[in-house]
Protein backbone atom coordinates (compact mmCIF):
# COMPACT_ATOMS: atom_id res chain seq x y z
CA UNK A 1 0.00 0.00 0.00
CA UNK A 2 0.81 3.72 -0.92
CA UNK A 3 2.61 4.57 2.75
CA UNK A 4 2.08 8.15 1.15
CA UNK A 5 -1.62 8.31 1.36
CA UNK A 6 -2.39 5.69 3.85
CA UNK A 7 -5.34 3.86 4.86
CA UNK A 8 -7.97 4.40 7.30
CA UNK A 9 -11.08 2.83 6.14
CA UNK A 10 -12.11 -0.09 4.79
CA UNK A 11 -15.14 -0.73 2.98
CA UNK A 12 -16.46 -4.50 2.01
CA UNK A 13 -19.09 -6.01 -0.53
CA UNK A 14 -20.98 -8.55 0.61
CA UNK A 15 -21.89 -11.37 -1.43
CA UNK A 16 -19.17 -13.41 -3.31
CA UNK A 17 -16.52 -11.23 -1.34
CA UNK A 18 -17.56 -11.83 2.60
CA UNK A 19 -20.29 -15.01 2.00
CA UNK A 20 -19.96 -17.11 -0.93
CA UNK A 21 -23.17 -18.98 -2.26
CA UNK A 22 -23.18 -22.49 -2.66
CA UNK A 23 -23.78 -24.12 -6.28
CA UNK A 24 -27.69 -24.65 -6.52
CA UNK A 25 -28.68 -22.88 -3.35
CA UNK A 26 -30.14 -19.73 -5.85
CA UNK A 27 -32.01 -22.21 -7.89
CA UNK A 28 -33.33 -23.80 -4.95
CA UNK A 29 -34.59 -20.56 -3.31
CA UNK A 30 -35.77 -19.41 -6.22
CA UNK A 31 -37.99 -22.92 -6.12
CA UNK A 32 -39.00 -23.09 -2.45
CA UNK A 33 -39.80 -18.76 -3.20
CA UNK A 34 -42.38 -20.33 -6.16
CA UNK A 35 -43.30 -22.81 -4.28
CA UNK A 36 -43.80 -21.25 -0.96
CA UNK A 37 -45.90 -17.96 -2.40
CA UNK A 38 -48.23 -20.73 -4.27
CA UNK A 39 -49.13 -22.03 -1.08
CA UNK A 40 -49.90 -19.04 0.52
CA UNK A 41 -51.68 -17.70 -2.17
CA UNK A 42 -54.06 -21.07 -2.38
CA UNK A 43 -54.82 -20.91 1.19
CA UNK A 44 -56.61 -17.55 0.57
CA UNK A 45 -58.24 -18.63 -2.28
CA UNK A 46 -56.23 -17.17 -5.08
CA UNK A 47 -55.30 -20.37 -7.60
CA UNK A 48 -52.15 -19.73 -9.93
CA UNK A 49 -50.02 -21.94 -11.84
CA UNK A 50 -46.56 -22.66 -10.81
CA UNK A 51 -45.57 -21.16 -14.78
CA UNK A 52 -47.46 -17.97 -13.78
CA UNK A 53 -45.54 -17.47 -10.19
CA UNK A 54 -42.39 -18.29 -12.41
CA UNK A 55 -43.00 -15.84 -15.17
CA UNK A 56 -43.67 -13.18 -12.84
CA UNK A 57 -40.62 -14.05 -10.22
CA UNK A 58 -38.67 -13.64 -13.48
CA UNK A 59 -39.90 -10.65 -14.65
CA UNK A 60 -39.72 -8.94 -11.11
CA UNK A 61 -35.86 -10.05 -11.30
CA UNK A 62 -35.00 -8.60 -14.57
CA UNK A 63 -36.95 -5.45 -13.61
CA UNK A 64 -35.01 -5.12 -10.54
CA UNK A 65 -31.38 -5.56 -11.74
CA UNK A 66 -32.05 -3.20 -14.97
CA UNK A 67 -32.73 -0.66 -12.05
CA UNK A 68 -29.47 -1.66 -10.22
CA UNK A 69 -27.48 -0.83 -13.26
CA UNK A 70 -28.92 2.57 -13.49
CA UNK A 71 -27.48 3.16 -9.77
CA UNK A 72 -31.02 2.67 -7.76
CA UNK A 73 -32.67 0.38 -5.90
CA UNK A 74 -36.28 -0.38 -4.32
CA UNK A 75 -37.57 -1.28 -1.02
CA UNK A 76 -38.17 -5.06 -0.47
CA UNK A 77 -41.89 -4.41 0.10
CA UNK A 78 -42.13 -2.66 -3.28
CA UNK A 79 -40.37 -5.32 -4.74
CA UNK A 80 -42.72 -8.18 -3.18
CA UNK A 81 -45.48 -5.59 -4.21
CA UNK A 82 -44.03 -5.70 -7.65
CA UNK A 83 -44.22 -9.76 -8.03
CA UNK A 84 -47.57 -9.48 -7.00
CA UNK A 85 -48.50 -7.03 -9.48
CA UNK A 86 -46.76 -9.41 -11.89
CA UNK A 87 -48.96 -12.34 -11.15
CA UNK A 88 -52.18 -10.62 -11.68
CA UNK A 89 -52.10 -6.59 -11.88
CA UNK A 90 -55.54 -6.87 -9.68
CA UNK A 91 -54.36 -9.28 -7.14
CA UNK A 92 -52.45 -6.57 -4.95
CA UNK A 93 -55.58 -4.77 -4.03
CA UNK A 94 -57.56 -8.04 -3.13
CA UNK A 95 -54.88 -8.59 -0.37
CA UNK A 96 -55.51 -7.84 3.14
CA UNK A 97 -52.32 -6.59 5.46
CA UNK A 98 -52.32 -10.25 6.55
CA UNK A 99 -52.07 -11.70 3.66
CA UNK A 100 -49.24 -9.73 2.30
CA UNK A 101 -46.97 -10.27 5.20
CA UNK A 102 -47.81 -13.71 4.58
CA UNK A 103 -46.17 -13.68 0.71
CA UNK A 104 -43.38 -11.34 2.50
CA UNK A 105 -42.56 -14.18 5.07
CA UNK A 106 -42.92 -17.16 2.15
CA UNK A 107 -40.39 -15.01 0.03
CA UNK A 108 -37.82 -14.33 2.32
CA UNK A 109 -37.83 -17.62 4.55
CA UNK A 110 -35.87 -19.51 1.41
CA UNK A 111 -32.83 -17.40 2.61
CA UNK A 112 -32.69 -19.16 5.87
CA UNK A 113 -33.33 -22.86 4.26
CA UNK A 114 -30.48 -22.01 2.04
CA UNK A 115 -28.22 -19.43 3.73
CA UNK A 116 -24.68 -18.70 1.81
CA UNK A 117 -21.84 -19.53 3.74
CA UNK A 118 -19.91 -17.15 5.10
CA UNK A 119 -16.36 -17.23 3.81
CA UNK A 120 -14.38 -19.39 6.08
CA UNK A 121 -11.63 -16.26 6.23
CA UNK A 122 -13.89 -13.48 7.15
CA UNK A 123 -14.37 -13.13 11.04
CA UNK A 124 -10.64 -13.37 11.28
CA UNK A 125 -9.74 -11.20 8.84
CA UNK A 126 -12.22 -8.60 10.01
CA UNK A 127 -11.14 -8.76 13.30
CA UNK A 128 -7.75 -8.17 12.20
CA UNK A 129 -8.33 -4.87 10.16
CA UNK A 130 -10.60 -4.09 13.10
CA UNK A 131 -8.13 -4.75 15.78
CA UNK A 132 -5.44 -2.95 14.00
CA UNK A 133 -8.00 0.14 14.35
CA UNK A 134 -9.49 0.68 10.85
CA UNK A 135 -12.99 2.10 9.94
CA UNK A 136 -15.30 -0.74 8.28
CA UNK A 137 -18.21 -0.17 6.40
CA UNK A 138 -20.27 -3.37 4.27
CA UNK A 139 -21.61 -1.63 0.69
CA UNK A 140 -24.07 -4.32 -0.89
CA UNK A 141 -26.42 -4.40 -3.17
CA UNK A 142 -29.49 -6.60 -2.08
CA UNK A 143 -31.32 -8.17 -4.79
CA UNK A 144 -33.66 -11.00 -3.81
CA UNK A 145 -32.84 -10.62 0.05
CA UNK A 146 -33.58 -7.31 2.49
CA UNK A 147 -30.83 -5.70 4.40
CA UNK A 148 -32.66 -6.25 7.23
CA UNK A 149 -32.19 -10.15 6.76
CA UNK A 150 -28.60 -10.00 5.90
CA UNK A 151 -27.98 -8.02 9.50
CA UNK A 152 -29.90 -10.68 11.18
CA UNK A 153 -27.73 -13.10 9.60
CA UNK A 154 -24.08 -11.14 9.66
CA UNK A 155 -25.08 -11.11 13.37
CA UNK A 156 -25.83 -14.90 13.88
CA UNK A 157 -22.40 -15.54 11.99
CA UNK A 158 -20.83 -13.40 14.34
CA UNK A 159 -19.15 -11.18 11.55
CA UNK A 160 -21.70 -7.62 12.36
CA UNK A 161 -19.88 -6.82 15.21
CA UNK A 162 -16.94 -5.41 13.11
CA UNK A 163 -18.47 -2.75 11.49
CA UNK A 164 -18.75 0.87 12.08
CA UNK A 165 -21.39 1.37 8.92
CA UNK A 166 -23.83 -0.73 6.51
CA UNK A 167 -25.44 0.20 3.82
CA UNK A 168 -28.00 -1.59 1.89
CA UNK A 169 -29.12 -0.61 -1.49
CA UNK A 170 -32.68 -1.84 -0.37
CA UNK A 171 -32.67 0.86 2.52
CA UNK A 172 -31.21 4.03 0.78
CA UNK A 173 -32.34 3.41 -2.81
CA UNK A 174 -29.35 3.40 -4.50
CA UNK A 175 -27.09 0.08 -5.63
CA UNK A 176 -23.48 -0.17 -6.83
CA UNK A 177 -21.99 0.64 -9.57
CA UNK A 178 -23.52 4.76 -8.33
CA UNK A 179 -21.04 6.42 -6.53
CA UNK A 180 -23.45 7.69 -4.64
CA UNK A 181 -24.36 4.61 -2.37
CA UNK A 182 -20.05 5.18 -1.94
CA UNK A 183 -20.34 8.26 -1.18
CA UNK A 184 -23.18 7.82 1.74
CA UNK A 185 -21.01 5.32 3.32
CA UNK A 186 -18.00 7.14 3.00
CA UNK A 187 -20.06 10.32 4.94
CA UNK A 188 -21.00 7.63 7.94
CA UNK A 189 -17.61 6.74 8.38
CA UNK A 190 -16.38 10.40 8.14
CA UNK A 191 -13.78 9.06 5.84
CA UNK A 192 -11.69 10.55 3.36
CA UNK A 193 -12.19 8.54 -0.48
CA UNK A 194 -8.14 8.78 -1.42
CA UNK A 195 -7.70 7.18 2.27
CA UNK A 196 -10.42 4.68 1.81
CA UNK A 197 -10.34 1.22 0.35
CA UNK A 198 -13.09 -1.19 -1.23
CA UNK A 199 -13.12 -4.81 -1.11
CA UNK A 200 -15.22 -6.95 -3.82
CA UNK A 201 -15.60 -9.43 -6.81
CA UNK A 202 -18.42 -7.74 -9.04
CA UNK A 203 -15.80 -5.62 -11.52
CA UNK A 204 -18.56 -3.36 -12.66
CA UNK A 205 -20.40 -2.65 -9.39
CA UNK A 206 -17.17 -2.92 -6.74
CA UNK A 207 -13.79 -1.44 -8.92
CA UNK A 208 -15.78 0.69 -11.03
CA UNK A 209 -18.12 2.16 -8.83
CA UNK A 210 -15.47 2.64 -5.80
CA UNK A 211 -12.83 4.10 -8.32
CA UNK A 212 -15.62 6.86 -9.48
CA UNK A 213 -15.95 7.37 -5.88
CA UNK A 214 -12.61 8.21 -5.43
CA UNK A 215 -11.57 5.56 -3.50
CA UNK A 216 -8.83 2.81 -4.27
CA UNK A 217 -10.16 -1.04 -4.86
CA UNK A 218 -8.96 -4.61 -3.84
CA UNK A 219 -10.74 -6.39 -6.60
CA UNK A 220 -11.18 -10.64 -5.84
CA UNK A 221 -11.20 -11.86 -9.27
CA UNK A 222 -11.78 -15.75 -8.53
CA UNK A 223 -11.58 -16.61 -12.21
CA UNK A 224 -8.61 -15.05 -12.82
CA UNK A 225 -10.13 -12.64 -16.15
CA UNK A 226 -7.19 -10.05 -17.09
CA UNK A 227 -8.87 -8.24 -20.26
CA UNK A 228 -10.17 -5.13 -18.24
CA UNK A 229 -9.06 -1.50 -19.41
CA UNK A 230 -10.02 0.20 -16.18
CA UNK A 231 -7.25 -1.80 -13.58
CA UNK A 232 -8.31 -1.80 -10.23
CA UNK A 233 -5.76 -0.87 -7.41
CA UNK A 234 -4.87 -4.28 -6.53
CA UNK A 235 -5.99 -7.66 -7.94
CA UNK A 236 -6.24 -11.00 -6.06
CA UNK A 237 -7.84 -14.53 -6.03
CA UNK A 238 -9.08 -15.27 -2.72
CA UNK A 239 -10.21 -12.89 0.38
CA UNK A 240 -7.99 -14.25 2.58
CA UNK A 241 -5.16 -12.42 0.47
CA UNK A 242 -6.56 -8.79 1.23
CA UNK A 243 -4.52 -8.65 4.29
CA UNK A 244 -1.21 -8.32 2.61
CA UNK A 245 -2.76 -5.89 0.52
CA UNK A 246 -3.70 -3.06 3.31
Amino acid sequence: MDKSNPISCITFDLWNTLIIDKPGFGDNRARLRIESVKQTLFNIGEIFSEQTLEKAYSQCITYCNHIRTEGKDISFEIQIELFIKKIDPYLLSRLTDTDFSQILSSYLNPFYLYPPPVHPKASKILAKLSSDGYKLGLISNTAMTPGSTFRQYMDKQQILQYFDVLTFSDEVGLAKPSCKIFNITLNKLKAIPEETIHIGDDFDNDVIGALTAGMKVIWINSSSIKKKVIQPTYMVNDLEEVIKKI
